[in-house]
């Protein structure tokens, strides 16, 4: 079973947005989520957008922080 959903877009001026899609019911109870930046460029999402010059590395979305996404999926998944 899998769930798609938007990402707030808290940062309409970034130019990206972000979507989700989870994939629930895995063995053992897991679930896995995708998630997918439109319009970003090669920046971590969340990261500071002051690092990475715009015209050389694109967009950064900052509608969500891709660090604590995946630290939220490695808490929640440790072994059982």
């Amino acid at each position: 079973m899998s769930v798609s959903a938007h990402v707030p877009d808290l940062e309409p001026q970034d130019g990206a947005v972000g979507r989700i899609k989870t994939y629930a019911d895995g063995e053992r109870g897991t679930h896995v989520s995708l998630y997918k930046v439109l319009g970003g460029g090669h920046t971590i999402p969340g990261g500071s957008k002051f690092i990475a010059p715009k015209d050389i590395f694109g967009n950064t979305c900052t509608d969500f922080d891709a660090t604590e996404a995946i630290w939220g999926f490695f808490e929640h998944m440790g072994r059982k």
